[in-house]
């Protein structure tokens, strides 16, 4: 990661360029993005380039739960016995291809993660629904595991924290 990158919540930035290879992610970052953040069922965030301006990097993240039964073994019985535990969603994540490959998708994952730390909520995962195989060997190499109905991967945010040695 570059010290030329900041991380802010989405305001006025110019979403109309931005591109990262996936056509669904893109339009939802030029046309919808906006309607949830309105809504209040997404707070979104942008990576900026500091020298251009530009968007090169947005996550979405909300509050969600899970059914304990979701998690993986391991990690259920660790937790209290309540019917669902609290998570925060990681609804949709981009980076521009521009900045792909250089760890900035490494670096939004860990901004999500502060950002549900520094909520004051009581959340006990990260949860995503990777889009493709792409993404899940990405949430993978992050320490993500997948919940026992396959669809969704976690990862507790105490792991996050010892990660990011916080």
């Amino acid at each position: 990661m570059t010290p030329e990158i900041r991380f802010e919540a989405l305001a006025d930035h110019d979403r109309s360029g931005f591109s990262c290879g996936e056509p669904d992610l893109d339009a939802y970052f030029q046309r919808q993005i906006g309607q949830d953040v309105r809504r209040s069922t997404a707070a979104a965030y942008v990576a900026v380039d500091e020298v251009t301006g530009k968007v090169a990097a947005f996550y979405t993240i909300s509050a969600t739960s899970l059914r304990l039964e979701a998690l993986p073994m391991d990690l259920a019985r660790k937790l209290p016995r309540y019917p669902l535990v609290p998570a925060a969603l990681i609804g949709r994540m981009a980076v521009a291809q521009d900045w792909q490959g250089k760890g900035l998708g490494e670096a939004v994952l860990a901004e999500a993660a502060y950002t549900a730390i520094a909520s004051g909520l009581g959340v006990y995962a990260l949860l995503v629904r990777p889009k493709n195989d792409a993404a899940r060997r990405f949430y993978l190499r992050h320490g993500f595991v997948t919940t026992a109905d396959g669809e969704n991967m976690l990862l507790p945010l105490a792991t996050a924290r010892r990660g990011a040695g916080r």
